[in-house]
């Protein structure tokens, strides 16, 4: 009896180490393949991640060229292809892809076509690759866009070639917003100088101010601000309600605080001559009278104004989808007023009016401090006083850096997809 009990004994201990080997191996089996799958799936989406980051920098990187004066689909293509070749993960076996401009070349799309990587365990199962396929477009917005640029002329911008720096950087916001060639957008820009007073030019002098333009040329055409409640307000000018003009102050030597050279430009598109129009400008030794810029960077701007100025320059009407954007830029303090509160408080009413009526203000206040009268106007006329809408630029390379950066958020890029 006890022979026969220690014989089943030894049978069942072999037979049961036969079983946990069995189960030990078929456990370790499952346990490397779940490991193999989890390796090969985490390097899949490791691919996924990098190849989507390297075509998202690709078309950000060819939509900034999109913006450059001249460019050609050609370079657009070459950029993106570049910028993914440097960002590509080195872990797919093929990787190819293709770039394109769609929507009017206001668009650059890239894709995968057929990217893929080798597996390192799921080839047991049967996979021996995994599809890597990603897309990214990068949009600019071209919305219809109207801008008002109210530029410095007065005595002080004649110094240190502060003059010249502002020329060069107005003139690249406007080869930034009106680009040649590729992209078909609906830009328009009006150039409004002032010093002392506004030259609103001798073709509108009458309808402003009720009367005949005086001697020739723009040499009396500047005009001052209104004199009445309506001051702060875009109310076209008629009877009761015109500007006072250059002759009721100045009557003998009018040359000598209006800048003859300098008189505005409404809403153009023509980029030549916007740009010939800022080359003109001479500085006129005088006082800063920013109301009165400010005021008529709102005027070319406003649907209320659409019956006084010419053909091509009206501004859409207040039914149209359009954004109205103005840049306030100055380099003084704004001391020259002839009716009414001082020219700083003139010129905060008019801008909280202007953003009252959806007009977007940036601001730029040139070589002067934050904490100057002229830094806390302009820090007040913007949109917000943040570094999105204010400037502060202390020299020449500062102003250039504010306008391309207010153009690259005017002509914003983003990812669509």
């Amino acid at each position: 009896m006890r022979s026969a009990l220690i014989r089943f004994i030894v049978n069942f201990r072999s037979n049961n180490i036969g079983s946990i080997s069995m189960i030990f191996a078929g456990s370790l089996f499952l346990l490397i393949g779940g490991a193999g799958v989890a390796i090969d799936s985490l390097r899949w989406q490791m691919a996924i991640y990098r190849t989507q980051t390297a075509m998202d920098t690709a078309v950000l990187a060819a939509g900034r060229v999109l913006q450059l004066p001249e460019t050609t689909a050609e370079t657009v293509i070459e950029t993106a292809q570049t910028y993914y070749r440097e960002n590509q993960t080195a872990n797919l076996v093929s990787d190819v892809v293709n770039f394109s401009l769609i929507e009017d070349s206001s668009m650059v799309m890239g894709n995968t076509q057929g990217s893929k990587i080798n597996t390192a365990f799921l080839n047991i199962m049967g996979f021996d690759t995994l599809p890597v396929n990603v897309r990214s477009t990068a949009a600019l917005d071209t919305r219809q866009t109207e801008i008002s640029m109210m530029l410095d002329v007065t005595g002080s911008m004649g110094e240190d070639n502060k003059l010249e720096n502002l020329q060069i950087a107005s003139k690249t916001l406007i080869d930034t917003v009106l680009t040649d060639g590729l992209i078909q957008n609906q830009s328009r820009i009006a150039i409004i100088p002032f010093s002392t007073f506004v030259n609103i030019g001798r073709e509108y002098f009458q309808a402003a101010t009720g009367t005949p333009p005086f001697g020739v040329g723009n040499q009396y055409s500047c005009v001052a601000e209104r004199d009445n409640e309506n001051r702060y307000t875009d109310e076209p000018p008629d009877i009761g309600n015109y500007f006072t003009h250059i002759d009721n102050y100045y009557p003998y030597d009018p040359s000598r605080v209006c800048p003859t050279s300098s008189p505005i430009m409404p809403l153009s598109n023509n980029k030549a001559e916007l740009k010939k129009r800022i080359d003109n400008f001479t500085t006129v030794r005088s006082s800063t009278a920013g109301h009165i810029g400010t005021a008529w960077s709102w005027y070319v701007l406003s649907p209320k104004w659409r019956d006084f100025w010419l053909d091509g320059h009206k501004p859409a009407s207040s039914g149209e989808e359009v954004r109205k954007i103005a840049i306030l830029m100055t380099d003084g303090d704004y001391n020259a007023q002839y009716s009414g509160e001082r020219s700083t408080v003139q010129a905060e009413e008019l801008c909280r009016n202007m953003k009252n009526e959806n007009i977007t203000i940036y601001t730029i206040a040139f070589d002067v401090s934050s904490t100057s009268t002229a830094g806390e106007t302009m820090q007040n006329c913007a949109t917000t006083p943040t570094s999105n809408y204010y400037y502060n630029a202390s020299d020449g390379a500062a102003l250039k850096a504010a306008y391309k950066d207010i153009a690259r958020q005017i002509f914003s890029l983003r990812l669509v997809e």
